[in-house]
């Protein structure tokens, strides 16, 4: 499976790892508690002062459409940046890339922000050549090497949707880390200050 292929597969989030789990609370199912919040929710599982996830990322579309070119530049460096030095891939294995694709995500890594698209493309090729995971590859790789990827075509064709996708990338990152409850997306401090720091970027 090429980065392409895995961007596009990974477009489909929230993804396995989210922990999308509620308890029935003692009062019965008239409410909830979402694991890990101690906030209650309405039989329909949704807070009155909340965001769904849903609700988050039709806003972060709608930012991105509104956009200037300058603006969305700035958010997709300042995001590629975010998660290219998160040490994401520091649970990959021997099992996940070949030692070439290894050196040339290395590379990738240290001159994302400034290498040009020719150059990241071919860096993504020698990875996609040396990809020896088979659908079960380390979550931290595959979120920096889709993130890579969309970077990589939005420097190509200029496309507002890949900015969109590295932007939910960076969302996933942040679940990756704390299980946002997707009926209360932003209750975690981390979750808000990335949503926070998403909206700063496309509306500077």
């Amino acid at each position: 499976m090429t980065t392409r292929e895995r961007a596009t597969r990974v477009s489909g989030w929230p993804v396995p790892w989210a922990d999308t789990g509620a308890r029935q609370e003692p009062g019965g199912p008239a409410a909830v508690v979402t694991a890990g919040t101690g906030r209650r929710a309405s039989a329909a599982g949704h807070y009155p002062d909340a965001m769904r996830y849903q609700e988050v990322e039709k806003a972060i579309q709608q930012l991105i459409d509104a956009a200037g070119e300058d603006e969305l530049h700035a958010f997709g460096l300042a995001t590629i940046t975010r998660l290219t030095t998160a040490d994401l891939v520091d649970e990959a294995d021997e099992e996940d890339l070949d030692e070439d694709a290894r050196a040339a995500l290395a590379t990738a890594l240290e001159t994302v922000t400034t290498a040009g698209a020719a150059e990241l493309r071919a860096l993504l090729d020698r990875i996609d050549e040396g990809t020896l995971a088979d659908g079960d590859m380390d979550p931290g790789l595959l979120i920096v090497l889709t993130a890579l990827e969309h970077w990589t075509t939005y420097l190509e064709e200029h496309r507002r949707g890949e900015l969109y996708e590295l932007a939910i990338r960076s969302l996933e990152e942040v679940d990756y880390r704390v299980s946002a409850e997707l009926d209360d997306f932003l209750a975690d401090p981390e979750m808000a200050a990335e949503y926070a720091r998403i909206r700063q970027s496309l509306t500077a």
